[in-house]
């Protein structure tokens, strides 16, 4: 918008500049124009003041975007804050969910060893109880002939006995 009216203006003063070197030049000497010196100035003065004004309005915008680039540095900032909060947070609970895991494995190990004991204890056990179950059977073996042999005694007594009552 500044640049469209810095170009009319500097083709206005570029024309009255022109029609003073014309007057200047003036082969028939007619009579210079006495408000032409009037116009080139406030041509000249409208000139400047639109380069201060569009200056100025680039001031203003440099100045806006200055801010606005301080705004979104700031929102950054404290982006960057909530995301190192967020990150030592994760960190705290990683470190605490690790420190249960190695106290549940220790206890998983524990647990595991007392199993372990516990199916050696059972297997002594077991082995003695088959060893305990040979020797029952064995007694009872021994029992059973020991009852066999006192049945074959009591029959041979009274075998014995009967005979001893025939033959006498």
């Amino acid at each position: 918008m500044y640049k469209k009216q810095n170009q009319r203006l500097e083709e206005s003063l570029k024309q009255a500049t022109d029609e003073i070197n014309k007057v200047s030049i003036n082969p028939f000497n007619l009579p210079i124009y006495p408000y032409l010196s009037i116009y080139l100035f406030y041509l000249s003065f409208m000139y400047w003041i639109n380069h201060i004004t569009s200056s100025l309005a680039l001031l203003i915008l440099s100045r806006i975007c200055d801010f606005k680039g301080n705004e979104i540095i700031r929102k950054l900032q404290n982006d960057s804050k909530e995301m190192k909060s967020k990150i030592k947070l994760k960190n705290i609970l990683a470190l605490e969910q690790e420190k249960l895991l190695q106290d549940k494995s220790s206890s998983i190990a524990l647990i595991q060893k007392e199993i372990d004991e516990l199916k050696n204890a059972l297997s002594n056990k077991e082995e003695q109880l088959k060893a305990n179950e040979k020797v029952l059977d064995e007694l009872r073996k021994s029992s059973e002939e020991s009852k066999r042999i006192i049945e074959d005694n009591k029959h041979g007594t009274s075998q014995h006995f009967f005979l001893v009552q025939l033959f006498f």
